[in-house]
Order: C-alpha cells, then sequence, then structure tokens
C-alpha cells in the first residue's frame, strides 16, 4: 500500500495528515510499524491537543488506524479524546482571556 495524504479539518484549523501504512517493516518484528505525519496548514503552526507546535509525526501499528476505518477517522478521534485534557482546556480558556503580556 503507498502512502496517502489526506487535508481535513479540525475545530476550524485546516490539517494535512500524511500516512505511510508500511513505513518500516521488518521480518523480525511481529507487527507491521506505520508512519503518521500531523501538520497545522492554516493557521499556520497552529497548537493541537496532540502538539504545541502544529506539527506531529507518529509512528504506530498499521491496525491501530485500521481499526477506525481511516486515517481521518483515526486522527479525528485522536484529537477529540486528547482536546478532554486539562492541559487542552486550560489552553482553550488562556487563549480566550486577553493577556497583556
Amino acid at each position: 500500500m503507498t502512502s496517502t495524504t489526506v487535508n481535513m479539518e479540525w475545530e476550524g484549523i485546516c490539517i494535512e495528515t500524511k500516512f505511510d501504512p508500511d513505513s518500516y517493516n521488518c521480518e523480525k518484528t511481529e507487527f507491521e510499524i506505520s508512519h503518521l505525519a500531523i501538520k497545522v496548514i492554516k493557521p499556520a503552526k497552529s497548537p493541537l491537543p496532540i502538539t504545541g507546535t502544529g506539527y506531529r509525526s507518529q509512528f504506530l501499528k498499521k491496525e491501530q488506524v485500521a481499526e477506525y476505518g481511516s486515517v481521518e477517522a483515526y486522527v479525528i478521534a485522536w484529537l477529540n479524546y486528547k482536546a478532554k485534557s486539562k492541559e487542552w482546556q486550560q489552553h482553550l480558556k488562556d487563549r480566550k482571556q486577553l493577556s497583556l503580556f
């Protein structure tokens, strides 16, 4: 299977995902290792619940994405899960609060 690039939107943030399901396959491992790259396109370098820089590179088992049916569904589920964290909720609160510093 070849790598795929999907553009999507989450909470008003445009995101590009690149998924290579056969990134690092080795006969010595019992599972296939895939690579997922997530990059914020607009607004550029906006933080996400999974990255403060707007970019995330993740190695994972191919089956993890397959369980969700698509790369987009996997990423949305991941973002939604992490968006419930105290850190992300504080980020949203701070973003709404004006700061002089």
